[in-house]
């Protein structure tokens, strides 16, 4: 809802961005155990936003590939199953930036 130029009530999500490992020589995401094998679908989002007085920048969001043909969506508050389902959807739409 705007009101007065202000976002009330909005949440603000974020893709997590990978860390360069050296040692492998490619990016990587700590998924929790969760994600087994590298694949340009796998995502974590985060939310930087606050909770209860503290800030926030845990993850509201994994998914990544677990076996050839199966992944694991997990997902928090603030998302619904809902919009978390349609988020991952959005992964196995044409890549036209990645390579």
């Amino acid at each position: 809802k705007l009101s007065n130029n202000r976002l009330d009530g909005l949440v603000q999500l974020r893709t997590a961005q990978p860390i360069w490992r050296e040692k492998i020589n490619s990016w990587t995401l700590d998924f929790e155990g969760r994600v087994k094998i590298p694949s340009k679908k796998n995502f974590k989002i985060k939310c930087p936003t606050e909770f209860g007085g503290k800030q926030d920048t845990d993850w509201v969001m994994l998914f990544g590939k677990v076996t050839k043909d199966r992944f694991c969506l997990d997902y928090k508050a603030p998302l619904s199953i809902i919009q978390a389902f349609s988020i991952a959807l959005t992964s196995f739409a044409d890549k036209l930036m990645v390579t």
